[in-house]
């Protein structure tokens, strides 16, 4: 089996390429008739895609700093990344209350703060899946 070690910038810019395919998804099925079918499907894709990426990033990961709250900071931060770059090139309407007020930064913060702690507790939990398949290994 190949194996490929992914570098922290590797796994930022796929982070950020995987939400925002996901957030354009949404966006163009939320515009058809299929809607209240594709929506759902789409997000549990992105959340599968996004999910493996920290699967194979926390195996990846050398220390368990590294697999606890760096990869989920570039998650949360690719997050806010995607959505910005999405609305810049091609929905506006994600970014119609952007203004740089102190108050849209602490609005940008929160969510960030809210996506990183769902990325902290899924990291935790594949981290320890994962520290429990290796000793289940080793025995």
């Amino acid at each position: 089996m190949i194996e490929y070690k992914m570098k922290p910038i590797q796994f930022g810019i796929v982070g950020i390429v995987l939400q925002a395919v996901g957030l354009v998804a949404f966006i163009l099925i939320s515009n058809t008739g299929v809607s209240a079918l594709g929506k759902p499907i789409v997000v549990g894709l992105t959340l599968l895609g996004v999910t493996l990426l920290l699967w194979h990033g926390i195996k990846q990961a050398k220390t368990r700093q590294a697999a606890l709250f760096v990869l989920p900071a570039l998650l949360a931060l690719g997050y806010v990344v995607a959505f910005h770059v999405v609305g810049a090139l091609g929905s506006p309407g994600l970014l119609r209350d952007m203004e740089f007020t102190p108050e849209y930064l602490l609005s940008v913060s929160r969510v960030t703060a809210i996506v990183f702690l769902f990325y902290v507790v899924a990291a935790m939990l594949l981290y320890f899946v994962n520290a429990k398949k290796t000793l289940i290994r080793k025995t």
